[in-house]
C-alpha cells in the first residue's frame, strides 16, 4: 500500500486505493478513518478509490478486508498521509 498521496488534481497520486494480488475477491471492504475513528470513506469495490474529498492534510487510518476466491479472509490495517 502507498503511504502518502496528494489529491491536488495534477493527475499524479490523486487518489488512494489498495494494491492486492487478489484479483476477483468474493467480498471486499476498504475503509478510511480520521484520527478520532470517524469513518470518512467506505467501498465494496476494488475499483473505487478515495479522493480525499473534504479531508485536510494529515494522517488517516485505512482498513482492508478481503475474502479471496478460495474463501480465505485477509485483513490489513495501516495509515496513509494526505498531503495538500
Amino acid at each position: 500500500m502507498p503511504n502518502a498521496f496528494t489529491p491536488n488534481g495534477d493527475g499524479y497520486n490523486d487518489t488512494f486505493f489498495p494494491v492486492t494480488t487478489v484479483r476477483s475477491p468474493l467480498d471486499f471492504q476498504f475503509m478510511i478513518f480520521d484520527r478520532w475513528g470517524q469513518q470518512l470513506f467506505v467501498s465494496s469495490s476494488p475499483d473505487q478509490s478515495w479522493d480525499g474529498a473534504n479531508a485536510t492534510s494529515g494522517v488517516y487510518v485505512w482498513k482492508l478486508w478481503i475474502r479471496d476466491t478460495l474463501g480465505k479472509q485477509h485483513e490489513s490495517i495501516g495509515h496513509v498521509t494526505l498531503v495538500r
